[in-house]
């Protein structure tokens, strides 16, 4: 039944290819998302229409999920401070593969580096 609902459903979503904005207005006024999710959508500054988005490849769906997770995270002040902080250990650390490694995570996940 899950496979089913899964395949339905991406068959669906592949009809709006291109048509982001349609896809959106016709999931919204089917009811496809609850309250919570639209809150943390609007709450999102990783979702405004002026930031970027390079395309990005994913080696497994783990690393999807956590992506896409990431641009709904409702902490986005508290985990750029986190992340900048551990980043700049690194550095003054003088451990620079570990802070290439955090640095490259935070541009992929949208997160602003203040150094």
């Amino acid at each position: 039944m899950k496979n089913e609902i899964e395949e339905k459903l991406a068959y669906l979503l592949s009809l709006f290819n291109d048509r982001p904005n349609h896809l959106a207005k016709y999931l919204i006024d089917n009811g496809a998302f609850n309250q919570t999710f639209l809150k943390k959508v609007l709450k999102s500054g990783k979702l405004d229409i002026n930031v970027a988005f390079d395309e990005i490849e994913f080696s497994e769906f783990g690393e999807l999920k956590e992506y896409y997770n990431n641009l709904l995270s409702d902490n986005d002040e508290q985990e750029g401070k986190n992340f900048n902080e551990t980043l700049r250990a690194y550095i003054d650390g003088e451990e620079y593969e570990k802070a290439a490694s955090i640095k490259n995570y935070m541009i992929k996940n949208k997160i602003k580096i203040v150094i």
